[in-house]
């Protein structure tokens, strides 16, 4: 079993632990950093004439959730909302960190079936727009610095073509350039974590190697 592989199953114990305190923290959920990141780009109460989704609150729109208080829309409702229908719906919690918010982020801003394909495309599975075992397995086996840059760049290409682009555009690049930017340190971050894990088990008196080799023995 390589290293990289050993890392991917122990982020796979730690995501199914969520958060508990074998090593004081788990760093590899990362959902609070993707619902910032997403909050700093869709700012607060917005009509803007040219948004074809409306009145707009953090992102959350009247045309598509019209049973909410889209003017007293809190940023506890609007998490909640943004984990049921998007972070879920890319599955976030199976994708290395990076990738997570890629998707996560592209769901959002153009829907869930794009994000997932461009995260597909990027990590050479069949972009079917629904992520499932096969694309999680192929995006931890990826390159993510390389799947960030393929899937984002593939994002703005899209953008580039819609008509509303002379009114967003500038916003939108300088989006999908911060969930990059934001995505490649994420990432960095996560492979450095995930090293201290196995050094951290490694030092154990009693016992790792036998976490190890279950660990090696997961599929």
């Amino acid at each position: 079993v390589s290293l990289d592989d050993m890392i991917y199953r122990v982020r796979a114990v730690a995501r199914g632990a969520r958060r508990a305190q074998i090593v004081g923290r788990v760093p590899f959920i990362t959902y609070p950093a993707g619902i910032d990141e997403a909050l700093r780009h869709e700012g607060g109460y917005v009509n803007h004439p040219s948004d074809p989704g409306g009145e707009t609150n953090m992102g959350i729109s009247r045309r598509s959730y019209p049973g909410e208080d889209i003017r007293g829309m809190t940023r506890d409702r609007a998490g909640e909302i943004y984990r049921r229908d998007f972070w879920d719906a890319v599955q976030g919690d199976d994708l290395p960190a990076g990738l997570d918010l890629v998707a996560f982020d592209a769901a959002v801003n153009s829907g869930v079936s794009r994000g997932a394909k461009w995260l597909q495309q990027a990590v050479g599975v069949t972009a079917d727009g629904v992520i499932g075992p096969k694309t999680a397995l192929a995006a931890q086996g990826a390159n993510v610095a390389r799947a960030v840059q393929d899937a984002t760049e593939a994002r703005l290409n899209f953008l580039r073509g819609l008509k509303t682009w002379s009114a967003f555009g500038a916003g939108w690049t300088s989006r999908v350039q911060g969930v990059r930017t934001k995505a490649l340190t994420m990432a960095k971050d996560d492979a450095g974590d995930g090293r201290a894990i196995l050094d951290w088990l490694a030092r154990r008196p009693a016992g790792w190697r036998e976490t190890l080799d279950w660990l090696g023995e997961m599929q």
